[in-house]
């Protein structure tokens, strides 16, 4: 039997926007292994901000898991994108995380889906705060405007929000 190609959904955009929650739903409606972000649980306990090193492991770990997907047959849905750790890296730090540019420069990802800042912030120890998450947007939509991909925008709340993500794929896989 022939080994189906992987096929790699990104779910991507500012902190606060319901990423996690949905890259869960469509990796379960698309009975898709599932990459998760590894930041919340490598940051738990650690005194913030990270030191560079600890963002470097980070990033490593990161793109450690986002390679072993690639050998999945089917969809993967990964939960964040390189161009969060590049953006984190360049704001916090004012460097650059080599080893992350040169992997996400290889467009590893077949279809990307960035979550719009249209829900309400949520308070969290690990998130940096709500000031910010349009211009971040900004961001992430020219980043991958630049590359030869496709992406959609996701908006609403609750079952909207699924729903525009499942529109988001059937508009870019046509």
């Amino acid at each position: 039997m022939e080994k189906k190609q992987t096929k790699v959904l990104v779910v991507a955009g500012p902190e606060s926007t319901g990423k996690s929650t949905l890259a869960q739903a469509l990796a379960q409606h698309l009975r898709a292994a599932y990459v998760p972000e590894l930041a919340r649980d490598f940051m738990e306990g650690k005194a913030l901000p990270l030191a560079w090193e600890e963002l470097e492991t980070l990033y490593r770990n990161q793109v450690q898991a986002w390679k072993a997907s690639l050998d999945f047959s089917g969809w993967v849905v990964w939960d964040t994108d390189g161009f969060n750790g590049m953006l984190w890296a360049k704001l916090a730090y004012g460097k650059r995380l080599d080893f992350l540019e040169e992997f996400w420069s290889l467009e590893p990802w077949d279809l990307a889906l960035i979550c719009i800042p249209d829900l309400p912030w949520e308070a969290d120890p690990l998130r940096e705060g709500p000031d910010g998450r349009w211009e971040r947007l900004e961001y992430y939509t020219a980043s991958y405007q630049a590359t030869r991909k496709p992406f959609a925008l996701v908006s609403g709340e609750g079952e909207a929000r699924f729903a525009s993500a499942l529109n988001g794929i059937d508009d870019c896989l046509e």
